[in-house]
């Protein structure tokens, strides 16, 4: 933790990264192994990340997992089945995001101020997104998949950029100002 040299670390060989073991490690950049299942809580919090692809054993991110990570650039994640809290809020150069199939629910504030975030692709399976999940996001265009029954409160709340927002078929609860202060929305497609 707090090791502002320490710039690489190979995690080939290990299953899981606990609390905040390297959180506030600004410098470091680091690919995550193949036998990684589990990213606990903060764990790479405030580390110095471009991008990461997690490997298909990883199933579990930790609240605050990777939040203020500020270089961090692109995510693509493919087989992760819990998404933790405020996972990657704050990461402030996050420009795109692929999420999987097996992703049912994007938890609270997950990408909250996520300011250069225009790319984020939405895979079928999921069905609920939290609490101001991408509050304050740079989204321009949203195509949600016809599998979403759930956008909570908030969700993309102050997305100043956001256009456009299309909605597959099937019902679909919309919570309190889900989309509130998403001044450039013109068109919403139900």
């Amino acid at each position: 933790q707090d090791c502002d040299h320490l710039k690489y670390i190979s995690l080939q060989n290990i299953t899981r990264i606990d609390v905040e073991a390297f959180s506030g490690c600004t410098n470091l950049n680091c690919s995550l192994g193949e036998k990684l299942c589990q990213v606990g809580d903060r764990a790479f919090s405030g580390c110095g990340f471009e991008s990461i692809i997690f490997p298909n054993s990883l199933k579990i991110v930790g609240l605050g997992a990777f939040k203020n990570c500020l270089m961090l650039k692109t995510v693509v994640m493919s087989e992760i089945q819990v998404l933790n809290a405020e996972a990657f809020a704050g990461c402030l150069s996050l420009q795109s995001v692929t999420l999987p199939k097996t992703l049912k629910t994007i938890e609270e504030e997950v990408f909250l101020s996520c300011e250069k975030l225009n790319v984020i692709e939405f895979n079928e399976g999921l069905e609920n997104i939290g609490n101001g999940a991408f509050f304050n996001c740079g989204i321009s265009k949203l195509y949600l998949p016809s599998t979403l029954k759930n956008i909570q409160e908030s969700a993309f709340a102050e997305c100043v950029s956001l256009q456009e927002v299309v909605f597959q078929k099937g019902e679909i609860f919309l919570g309190r100002e889900a989309f509130k202060g998403c001044v450039s929305l013109k068109y919403v497609m139900l």
